[in-house]
Parts: structure tokens; sequence; C-alpha cells
């Protein structure tokens, strides 16, 4: 390519980024910030780089980020400001994006939900909705994102009154019929305990996918209701729903060791196997235990979905098993597995 301007040069990066060619993509960033043609490095190529540095490996890239942002005067420009608030988040920088948030003068909808997103992922609930609560009604107006995010917050305080709120003004803005938003709902009001009216969203919902279904089997098995999150589990299987990994961690997680229909065919047909991949995870007298009630546990859900599973020609992925027990691993934390 014989003139190479910005765009061109974003580009390159963005793929090497997108691929983990990380080393790659810093050298071509290097190669046009030393360059005389220093034109060519510009707010894209801060988004770029920033977009892609997710993680707690990348919180020094991201101050050196910041550190380039401030030398060239870019730090007053809301749309960078914003990048550096999700990529702070996104590697544990909790203060920094606090201070970016707080020093930004012309914030957006985009701001206040980067921010409200970033403190709810992280567990600071309360913070989060201190956040909405601060946003500037008339002036900015909270989009689905925001929403989406200031449920997760009172998901995870187990804040009814709040969560009905925002129940309440969804309604009003017609967003309560969007897919993500009837299970965001859906898990507040299961946090919450008040599993009607969880129940009530997800009978009037007019589309199901995997989410919903595995929020509200949750729900229900999270406020003792197994013979309901048996009846889900059923439904699923009859509408052909999708079971991954992370369904089949959700029932682990909540059965306390009974498994899912797919586990249970699969462990009897692969008892060996089973027993091998499974012993990878048991590193507590907790979880040999649990290993122990596991060939009952199997057997039992086998014997009460078989009919279903067979009828439906449900398949079983390759890669399932091993899916599903990294999947359980991640969520109880064994990570020397």
């Amino acid at each position: 390519m014989p003139i190479k301007d910005s765009v061109s040069w974003n580009t390159i990066i963005s793929g090497f980024f997108t691929r983990g060619f990380y080393n790659v993509g810093f050298d071509y960033f290097k190669t046009i910030y030393s360059s005389s043609g220093s034109h060519r490095f510009d707010r894209g190529t801060i988004t770029t780089i920033l977009s892609a540095c997710e993680g707690s490996q990348f919180s020094n890239v991201n101050k050196m980020i910041h550190t380039l942002v401030i030398i060239h005067g870019y730090e007053r420009e809301t749309t960078i400001a914003n990048a550096l608030i999700t990529s702070y988040f996104t590697s544990e920088s909790f203060h920094s994006a606090k201070q970016v948030f707080e020093e930004i003068n012309d914030k957006n909808v985009v701001t206040y939900t980067a921010m409200i997103s970033g403190l709810a992922q992280n567990h600071h609930f309360q913070d989060s909705l201190k956040v909405f609560v601060e946003m500037p009604r008339g002036f900015i107006s909270p989009n689905i994102l925001t929403y989406l995010s200031t449920l997760m917050a009172c998901s995870g305080l187990q804040a009814l009154s709040e969560g009905c709120q925002i129940h309440a003004l969804v309604s009003k803005l017609g967003m309560d019929s969007d897919l993500h938003i009837e299970s965001a709902l859906m898990d507040m009001y299961s946090k919450c305990g008040s599993m009607q009216e969880s129940w009530q969203i997800f009978e009037s919902a007019r589309v199901l996918d995997e989410v919903s279904m595995t929020v509200i089997l949750a729900g229900f098995a999270q406020n003792g209701c197994e013979e309901e999150s048996v009846r889900v589990f059923s439904r699923m299987i009859k509408e052909g729903i999708k079971i991954d990994p992370n369904t089949i961690s959700v029932i682990l997680t909540v059965f306390n060791g009974d498994i899912s229909l797919a586990f249970g065919v699969d462990y009897l047909q692969n008892r060996e196997r089973w027993e091998l991949e499974l012993r990878k995870c048991v590193m507590h007298d907790r979880e040999r235990q649990e290993l122990a009630s596991l060939e009952d546990s199997a057997m039992s859900f086998s014997r009460r979905f078989g009919t279903q599973f067979s009828s439906n020609n449900y398949k079983i992925p390759k890669d399932f098993i091993q899916k599903t027990l990294i999947t359980y691993v991640m969520l109880h934390k064994k990570s020397d597995v």
C-alpha cells in the first residue's frame, strides 16, 4: 500500500488484536507512534487499543494509553474517556475508572452506562445504583443497556423496591418486551425471592431462549422450588431449547450434585471417562462426597428424563462434558484443575 492513513493503520492493529496477536499489534502501534508522520496516531488508534485490552493483565497498558491521552490532549474527548472507563473496569482498576468518570465534563448516556455497568459487574452494586440515581434526567435518557446494568445491581443487592421502580420505568418506555430486559427482570425478581412476578414475566414472554429458560430454572431452584425447576428443565428438552454448559453448571450448583439429563445419560454410557474427568475436579473432602453420590444422581436424572431425552433425539456434543466441567470449575474457582 503506497499511502497508509490512520484508518489503514488502525484496521491492521485491530485485526491483529482481534486474533490475539497482541505483540504484533503493539509493534505496529509503536511504529506509527514513533514515526515522523505522527498524524496517523489518532482517536481511533486509542479506542482500538483500549477496546482490545480487556483483563487485569492489561492494567499497565491501560495506564500507558491514559498517559498518551493526556500528552496528546485527548483527555477531554468523551468517546475516549468512555473507552478508558470500560477498559479500566475490565482490568480491575476501579479507582482509575472512577477518577476518569469524575473528570469528564461532557458526560453522555454511554459514560453513565459504562460506569453503572462496570460497578455492577464488579459487585459494587450500591455504588452502581447511586450513579444511576445521579443521572441528570431530562438531559440524558437511559437506554436498554443502562437499565440492564441497573437491574444487575438490584439483583446483587436483592433490592426489590428499586427493582420494581426500574420495571415500571422500562414498562412505561415500552422496553419491557425486550428479550434481555425480560431475562434481567426475571433474574432480579428471583434473586429477591419474588418468584410469582418472575414466573409472570416468563409466561408472558413472546420469545424464550436458553438464557431466559436458565434464569427461571435457577430462580426456582435457588428459592427451593425443585419440582418447578424440574418442570422447566423438562420443557427445555421438549421445546428443543439448547442446553449448554452454563445451563448444566446452574443445575450442578443448585442441586448439589444432581446431574442433568445429558450428564446422566452420557455418564451411564461413558462411566470411566466421567470418573476420570470428575476426579480432576475433586480437590477437597466435600467434592469427594459429591463424587461418591454422582452415580446415584446421574441414574436418578436419567430415569426421570430418559424417555423425553430419547424421544427428542438430543445429541451431546463431543466437547460438552469438557466445557461443562470447565464452567463448573470456574464458578467454584477451582483454578488449579
